[in-house]
């Protein structure tokens, strides 16, 4: 995954400037079942980022446990537990997260995301996720960290899931994030 083409900004806003940038992130993720009702899971990633003739590269551990019923999940995130960066100075920040999700008649889904970023005060996202058939979900959510109202669909077919996602940022206007995820069972 990668981004190019960062805008310029100074203290007042954005000056219409673009200047030679790249952020490129790969993950690696691992769970398991232990019983009926929890998973856990292990990521590693590895992130590169370049802005003008800066260069960073970062790789960081996170790990975290879920708890489901039939209708209820609850999970635990500890983001970035273990982070190592190639200038010694820059350092994935750690994360504590607290999630939760209900879902309504096997088609409506409502979340609530918790959270505390190292040096940050705690915040939340809220979204919700409806499945038009088995295979299409659409999803909606806000992300109050930078008041950013969310929109995006997933596609699942056999072992393959595609997710897309749009948003809207004050500053960086539309934004686009989509993930391949295939899931071996």
């Amino acid at each position: 995954f990668g981004i190019t083409g960062f805008r310029e900004a100074i203290n007042d806003g954005l000056t219409g400037n673009f200047f030679d940038s790249r952020f490129d992130r790969a993950s690696l993720n691992l769970t398991g079942r232990f019983n009926n009702n929890f998973i856990t899971g292990i990521q590693v990633s590895g992130i590169s980022t370049k802005i003008q003739t800066y260069s960073i590269y970062n790789s960081g551990v996170s790990i975290g446990v879920i708890y489901f019923t039939n209708n209820i999940y609850i999970g635990l995130l500890f983001q970035n537990v273990i982070s190592i960066d190639s200038k010694k100075e820059n350092s994935l920040p750690y994360k504590i997260e607290l999630n939760t999700d209900y879902t309504l008649k096997e088609k409506f889904t409502f979340g609530l995301s918790l959270f505390k970023e190292k040096n940050n005060i705690p915040d939340f996202n809220i979204g919700a996720r409806y499945r038009i058939i088995p295979a299409l979900t659409i999803s909606a959510g806000y992300v109050n960290e930078s008041k950013q109202i969310t929109g995006g669909f997933s596609i699942k077919y056999k072992m393959m899931i595609l997710d897309y996602c749009i948003s809207y940022h004050q500053e960086l206007n539309l934004t686009y994030k989509v993930t391949l995820s295939f899931n071996y069972e």
